[in-house]
């Protein structure tokens, strides 16, 4: 997970670059944000509808966005980044963690990502994970 422009901790997310799919651009934003390379795809999670104002970019402009999220594992040894002022100042990042499962439901800020980290322990436990 990563601490957010708002301190809190969610999942890296981010828009599609042009000819992406939904889950290249998930592959993506997660090397970019938080470092993780070589994922493998497990499960796709569903789809959050938000609203937001924009406070980097476009300045307090109403913002709609789609977010997919997807359940991936990550293959061999694979370390999160360590977060250098650049890369906070980029993504407008805090911190990047591993969060044990027990206690990933709680460490979610954000209401509307109760229900993804629902299915994703669900997927989890069906194959054994948790």
């Amino acid at each position: 997970m990563l601490k957010d422009s708002y301190g809190r901790w969610t999942f890296p997310k981010g828009h599609l670059d042009e000819g992406e799919t939904t889950r290249q651009a998930a592959i993506r934003e997660i090397e970019e944000e938080i470092g993780l390379g070589s994922l493998r795809a497990v499960a796709k999670l569903g789809t959050i509808d938000i609203w937001f104002r924009d406070r980097f970019k476009f300045k307090g402009k109403l913002i709609h966005k789609y977010i997919h999220y997807f359940l991936f594992e990550a293959v061999g040894d694979t370390k999160l980044r360590k977060l250098e002022n650049t890369d906070k100042d980029s993504e407008k990042i805090h911190a990047v963690a591993w969060i044990p499962v027990k206690t990933l439901r709680r460490k979610s800020s954000y209401q509307d990502l109760i229900p993804i980290v629902d299915r994703a322990l669900m997927v989890l436990e069906g194959r054994g994970w948790v």
